[in-house]
């Protein structure tokens, strides 16, 4: 409501009476109240004019995931990966998302590539400046190249068609689970000797080779300490794996995700 004093209040006088009427009792006090309420309603406009907490945007943290099918663009897929990509979700989402909001920056090593689908979500949903991906054999490595293309995704994702272990040569892969698979020969690398850029972060799933790939590592691991998020078998496996990375400096963190599980590895800083 908008209140207008008349003119002869303004003056201290009283408006009922004549000009000489003496000034009116208390006009000093129902001045400084008046500019106090004038004061008040000024700092509620300023208030009201500032951005409130649920209009402000979002930070990159709480930036709406890229999902599959809605805004991702699928290969031709089958498989245990492919079945779930095609019903709109990511495989191993839940350690997914967490290595999203780390909001690591740098260079990603995805190490057992396969058809792409930790590959893909970490260039279109991670801070990472670029992807190598490991896949040497032949179908799924197909697979990954259509799964970038379709995203344009080139400049995000490299992939590198070896095997990672700790010499230079052939290693036997088994392709299928039937009993009447025959092992196939890849060519092989260590991964010092392909990788000469900082590494940020490694994911490690080969199917048990682990231990080879790391020991084919050490350097890159020792010079980066990337953090790193590696599937584990049993205790044995642990064992072999902790005494590669152990001297480096890396502890197992706790945190594990997975029907088959993944292991989150830090390093201390020097």
């Amino acid at each position: 409501m908008k209140v207008v004093l008349q003119s002869a209040t303004g003056k201290g006088i009283d408006p009922r009476a004549g000009d000489a009427a003496p000034p009116i009792s208390g006009y000093e006090n129902m001045q400084m109240a008046a500019h106090g309420v004038a004061a008040a309603i000024a700092t509620l406009d300023t208030i009201s004019d500032l951005p409130r907490e649920e209009d402000k945007e979002d930070t990159a943290d709480e930036r709406r995931v890229l999902m599959p099918i809605s805004d991702i663009k699928l290969p031709e897929i089958g498989g245990r990966i492919g079945r779930i990509l095609l019903r709109g979700r990511w495989y191993e989402q839940e350690m997914l998302d967490y290595i999203r909001t780390l909001g690591i920056t740098g260079n990603y090593l995805d190490v057992g590539a396969n058809i792409g689908n930790h590959s893909v979500y970490f260039a279109a949903n991670t801070e990472a400046t670029r992807v190598f991906a490991f896949e040497p054999t032949r179908r799924a490595r197909a697979a990954l190249n259509k799964f970038i293309e379709l995203n344009s995704l080139w400049t995000k994702i490299s992939t590198i068609p070896y095997a990672c272990s700790d010499f230079d040569g052939e290693i036997e892969v088994v392709e299928s689970l039937a009993s009447s698979a025959v092992p196939i020969k890849y060519p092989c690398r260590r991964i010092d000797d392909l990788i000469n850029v900082p590494v940020s972060l490694v994911k490690m799933d080969i199917e048990g080779a682990e231990p080879f790939a790391l020991r084919g590592a050490v350097r890159v691991l020792r010079e980066f300490k990337p953090i790193m998020f590696i599937e584990v078998h049993d205790d044995n496996h642990m064992n072999e794996i902790m005494s590669i990375i152990g001297p480096i400096g890396y502890e197992a963190t706790g945190n594990v995700w997975n029907a088959s599980p993944t292991y989150e590895f830090v390093a201390s800083k020097p």
